[in-house]
């Protein structure tokens, strides 16, 4: 037999407690070769039993192998083989050599009744000394491996009487294999531990790695495509825009290390980095459908005149002309004007005296430049809605189309708190503007925001926007109907206010049912792929250690039932199950 490396697996993992341990015995498998637990445990009996004769393969065909090649003459009348032919021929006569004799004959023969023995050299066993004696012929069986169902002979050895060889492959001498020992696969020597389940799981883990991450990385470019930014005026699920192009690499160079940790992390980690990966875009999903919150400016990246690159921040709005308000139908019917502070918008209503109503007739109505009463002229709109319009003494409530006063401080909260505005200005026109270069920050900024830095804003930085979102120069006309530009001098241009711009803001109700390109809804979409992410992993970990547990108790399982498909036995009489020692008793002392 040629040499090779001899490895012990565990069940059917081909690398579990893969361990050598000598350079021999090429084409020997050690592993588990059934995994059937049918029949096993009757093996005992079945095996004491008048059972088949034993079974080697030679030459592809089943024979008879259980009588050794060397016999004594079959006219000898002795109780056992002998091997030497000499010595067999003289106790046949009655004669004895020494100590040997026709009766030492017989209680060698008496140790296992049922039992094959011999006088012969030992062969194999734990003090083998090449010498003649009394030894027990055992055969290592394969139970019901042969072609037929019959027990397969795979190697047989001489173990002197009072010695004992462990039924185990790699105990025996090469020399005592026999050409069947290649054609079945021998337990392994000790039963699998979680560490050596987790080895097998990490390496299994790693299979077909490459196209474990393409497969990764091509539906997470899909998916970072569908998500990215579309081109102001385009709705497309896909496209090959500049934000959609940038989300498709940023999607794809995820999904691929997303891939690569699962692959490469082994089983426990890499299933905990996939699930995290997986459960955070649920979750970032879910937050960013459930979003809700304060608006935020839509700001949006624009070409410019000078900068045709479409890199500069611009801010989104209105760009609104205006005229007076009325202070009377011309027919003698005079005007006041109530702004609700919940949803913002303004009444006009006819003064009245009927009792209990200030105000009849009312009908909605646009206004900018909004004053309310109790507050300091100065205060824009956005100053005043960030403090809750808390400072109005006087407050009004709108029913059945007519305004009535109550005294109390109006709630914001409520569709039906009315404050009374002092002053104001009715649009007559309004053009699509932004403010060019208007920075954004994480989560976007907010009304308190735009209230905050209005003032710091150089008005010519506000130009007009296309249908494509990018900014172009207002012509004059535009800017003095808006009330930007108010004189001209001969080497002085003054520049009003910015107080008629009035920005575009993003709601987290926007969009469609995912809208993930909503920077409203950035912050839910965030704190959903934490939780979601968090959740998954913790998630995984558990599902890793379960799939590994039971794993182990699988193969612990397949390991103890592979013990019982090999065995030891002398002829009839079963010596031990596989990785046990199998002792043959010493002769008993003549009497």
């Amino acid at each position: 037999m040629k040499h090779a490396h001899f490895g012990i697996l565990c069940s059917s993992m081909v690398a579990l407690l893969a361990v050598p341990y000598m350079a021999n015995a090429a084409g020997i498998r050690v592993g588990n070769a059934s995994r059937s637990y049918a029949a096993a445990y009757d093996q005992v009996n079945a095996i004491r039993n008048p059972g088949p004769a034993s079974i080697a393969v030679q030459n592809g065909n089943a024979v008879n192998t259980a009588s050794p090649v060397a016999t004594a003459p079959t006219q000898l009348d002795l109780p056992l083989r002998v091997a030497d032919n000499n010595l067999a021929e003289t106790i046949s006569r009655g004669d004895s050599v020494g100590d040997i004799d026709m009766n030492r004959l017989e209680r060698c023969s008496m140790i296992y009744p049922d039992g094959e023995f011999a006088w012969d050299k030992s062969t194999a066993g734990m003090s083998v000394d090449g010498k003649y004696g009394c030894v027990a012929v055992v055969e290592m069986r394969g139970y019901q491996m042969g072609p037929n169902g019959e027990d397969l002979v795979v190697a047989r050895a001489n173990v002197r009487a009072g010695d004992g060889i462990k039924c185990n492959i790699s105990s025996w001498p090469e020399s005592s294999y026999l050409p069947a020992a290649e054609q079945i696969t021998f337990p392994a020597d000790s039963e699998p531990t979680i560490d050596d389940v987790k080895r097998v799981m990490n390496k299994e883990q790693q299979q077909n790695a490459g196209i474990k991450i393409a497969a990764g990385t091509l539906v997470a470019a899909v998916a970072g495509n569908m998500v990215g930014a579309n081109d102001v005026g385009k709705s497309s699920l896909l496209g090959t825009n500049k934000e959609k192009m940038k989300s498709t690499a940023i999607g794809g160079l995820t999904g691929a290390a997303i891939m690569a940790g699962n692959v490469y992390g082994g089983k426990v980690a890499g299933d905990m980095i996939l699930s995290a990966g997986i459960n955070a875009a649920a979750g970032g999903v879910i937050g960013n459908m459930a979003a809700a919150g304060d608006s935020v400016l839509r700001i949006e990246k624009c070409k410019t005149p000078s900068n045709q690159a479409g890199t500069e921040s611009c801010l989104w709005g209105l760009l609104i002309a205006s005229k007076d308000w009325a202070k009377d139908n011309g027919h003698g019917v005079m005007y006041d004007y109530y702004f609700n502070t919940a949803t913002e918008d303004s009444l006009q209503c006819e003064q009245s005296t009927e009792d209990g109503a200030v105000g009849k007739n009312c009908k909605p109505i646009d206004l900018i430049s909004i004053q309310l009463a109790d507050y300091d002229a100065k205060q824009t709109l956005e100053e005043i809605a960030s403090k809750n319009y808390n400072q109005s003494k006087q407050s009004y409530a709108f029913k059945e189309g007519k305004v009535t006063e109550y005294s109390g401080i109006p709630d914001p909260t409520g569709n039906n708190s009315y404050v009374k505005i002092v002053s104001a200005r009715i649009p007559t026109k309004q053009y699509p503007a932004v403010i060019v270069g208007f920075k954004d920050k994480p989560f976007g900024k907010r009304k308190k925001d735009w209230a905050s830095e209005k003032d710091q804003i150089d008005p010519k930085n506000i130009m007009g926007r296309d249908a494509s979102g990018n900014a172009y120069e207002l012509t004059d006309d535009i800017k003095e109907g808006a009330g930007i530009k108010i004189k001209e001098g001969a080497d002085v241009k003054e520049v009003a206010s910015i107080k008629n711009f009035y920005p575009m803001y993003e709601d987290a109700t926007d969009g469609g049912l995912i809208d993930l390109d909503n920077k409203a809804r950035l912050k839910s979409t965030l704190i959903g792929a934490g939780a979601g992410g968090a959740l998954g992993a913790f998630t995984a970990y558990q599902g890793a250690q379960t799939d590994i547990e039971n794993r182990w108790v699988t193969e612990v399982r397949a390991y103890k039932d592979s013990l019982q498909k090999v065995y030891c036995a002398t002829g009839n009489r079963f010596l031990s199950h596989y990785n046990d020692v199998a002792v043959i008793p010493a002769e008993t002392p003549e009497k």
